[in-house]
């Protein structure tokens, strides 16, 4: 079954709506969000560095705890805001094994666990002396629960970790770029196709590396697209798209966060994005299948997944 093209499992379809409310609750800030207007000189190009009280954390240090406006039981999702931090340091909330094996949890993360058609961050759990390698990570399928609480599963025996525990959390950076790259590169395609063809609208995808990606569109109204011209068309447009170089805008305090290239459509989502669309690189169009008994057209893309992306925003 195919996942949800947007991390934050809303359909494509509403995300224009849910994008205004955002640039509303945004403008008092005086930050350009959801495609209104030019992108303007000086604008950083990733909002994750913006400072918005209402939003700020603060840490009980006696504790241990993090305090969030959400629940301080949830776990504070880093990856909403950066995806090129690939090191935090933070502390155990709790233990636990379950059927998917032991699990640590942490009062705040940077590992984005698997949805939205985007696989899980890998990498590495380091408390004192001891190296706990994470492979897989459990967390809720709906964003807003709460708490939301992200699993952290280790194969190492973690009997000697305590609540409290100070430790050091690493991603490994080229996985976590290279999908980034690929879930960058779905929405692109959706936002090039949709101005191309008014009618087909982005609803699932999949952004999985090896020749898996995929994004279906769902028509409308009106007829199918000719697939040799809506390949030649589309791909145009994203070499367009991609030689702009077109900056992200990161709403990551927003709910829910939405994530823009430059003046293109925003869409709500809880995944990880490259911060440029340059770094993306080239986006081919695999194949494009019209789907005629669901009213759906799937279209598989690639991109040159042995190219490496900067390893920071720019």
């Amino acid at each position: 079954m195919a996942a949800r093209i947007c991390c934050e499992r809303v359909y494509w379809p509403i995300a224009a709506k849910a994008a205004g409310s955002c640039a509303g609750r945004m403008a008092h800030r005086g930050v350009t969000v959801c495609g209104r207007g030019p992108a303007r000189a000086g604008r950083p190009s990733v909002l994750t560095r913006g400072r918005f009280p209402e939003f700020e954390r603060t840490r009980n240090v006696t504790k241990g705890l993090f305090m969030s406006a959400a629940s301080a039981a949830s776990t504070e999702r880093f990856y909403y805001r950066d995806t090129y931090q690939g090191e935090l340091s933070s502390r155990v909330a709790e233990t636990g094994k379950d059927d998917e094996g032991q699990y640590i949890v942490c009062d705040e993360s940077i590992f984005h666990p698997q949805g939205g058609g985007q696989p899980n961050d890998k990498g590495t759990i380091v408390i004192g002396s001891s190296v706990f390698t994470v492979e897989k990570l459990g967390a809720p399928r709906d964003p807003k629960e709460v708490p939301y609480i992200i699993k952290h599963y280790v194969f190492e025996d973690i009997s000697g970790v305590k609540r409290g525990d100070e430790v050091v959390q690493k991603v490994d950076m080229s996985a976590r770029l290279l999908f980034a790259r690929l879930h960058s590169a779905g929405h692109v395609l959706a936002n090039a196709t949709s101005e191309l063809f008014p009618n087909l609208e982005g609803c699932n995808g999949n952004h999985f590396p090896g020749g898996q990606a995929f994004v279906i569109f769902k028509r409308t109204s009106g007829e199918f697209p000719d697939v040799a011209d809506y390949k030649e068309r589309v791909t145009a447009r994203l070499r367009e798209i991609v030689a702009e170089n077109m900056a992200l805008e990161n709403a990551w305090d927003s709910s829910p966060r939405t994530v823009q290239f430059g003046d293109l459509q925003a869409y709500p989502c809880g995944g990880t994005h490259i911060g440029t669309t340059g770094e993306i690189g080239e986006i081919t169009i695999r194949n494009a299948r019209k789907i005629a008994k669901t009213g759906e057209m799937r279209v598989g893309y690639n991109i040159d997944e042995s190219a490496a992306a900067s390893s920071h925003a720019t």
